[in-house]
């Protein structure tokens, strides 16, 4: 087994319900109008996908890693979830009511193009006045404060887990370089070794601003992670923000 297949259970204890909850509050139009059709950008495997679906909305969630999607499908029923492989640029003309990108999935695009073209083409896909709401690490203090190396051990669905992860962040080029070597033991005695490497870009509030408005939102709010009403300050490491398409 590897890093995919024990995905779901290396973050089981994460409140994905509590999370699709806080979003969808985020993405309620001004008018007052419900979000019932969402866009959901790096998806994983799907945990958000379906606490986003509960809410009786419709999700299209996409991801540029066919692993992850082919977990997604795999991970049992998804009523009104539609899983697409591929990047958020290749989506068919459609239009949301909103959109959202969880689990630091901004921090994944490490590139300033990039970042940009990901942001347009969500964009593209909004209603006029609709909103785009994603967490990230916070740049200004992840930069303040890098991540440190940490061991853990826990316990998920009848697995002991044992993980290592090494973390090495370049100041200088905004980049966190992250190593995790697991090991893993099931409730038969079965044993697994597997590793997972990424790389994020420490974004700051202010760059995410500029790049949000290069690629058409007319504002961004930024806000201490799961407490909306908070604004977030330098020393605030786990961020959202909202931004919202102008109006036609």
């Amino acid at each position: 087994m590897n890093f995919y297949q024990h995905y779901n259970r290396l973050y089981a204890s994460k409140d994905y319900r509590a999370e699709a909850t806080v979003v969808l509050d985020l993405l309620t139009n001004g008018d007052g109008a419900d979000c019932q059709r969402l866009l959901e950008v790096g998806c994983g495997t799907g945990s958000h996908s379906r606490a986003f679906a509960a809410h009786n909305i419709s999700v299209t969630a996409v991801d540029t890693d066919e692993e992850m999607i082919a977990s997604a499908q795999a991970a049992g029923p998804h009523d009104g979830v539609t899983f697409i492989a591929g990047p958020v640029e290749q989506l068919p003309p459609d239009q949301f009511d909103g959109a959202a990108a969880m689990f630091n999935v901004v921090n994944y695009v490490t590139d300033r193009t990039s970042l940009i073209s990901m942001f347009q083409a969500v964009a593209s896909h909004l209603h006029p006045a609709s909103s785009f709401v994603f967490d990230c690490w916070n740049g200004v203090a992840a930069l303040i404060d890098p991540p440190r190396n940490e061991v853990r051990d826990f316990l998920s669905d009848g697995w002991s887990y044992h993980v290592t992860m090494t973390a090495v962040t370049d100041p200088m080029r905004q980049l966190v370089e992250v190593s995790n070597e697991f090991d893993a033991e099931g409730p038969g005695g079965e044993a697994h070794h597997f590793s997972n490497r990424l790389i994020h870009r420490l974004w700051t509030p202010a760059e995410l601003t500029d790049v949000a408005r290069e690629a058409g939102f007319s504002s961004v709010h930024f806000m201490r992670w799961m407490v909306p009403g908070k604004q977030a300050t330098a020393e605030d490491w786990k961020i959202m923000a909202v931004a919202r398409r102008g109006a036609a």
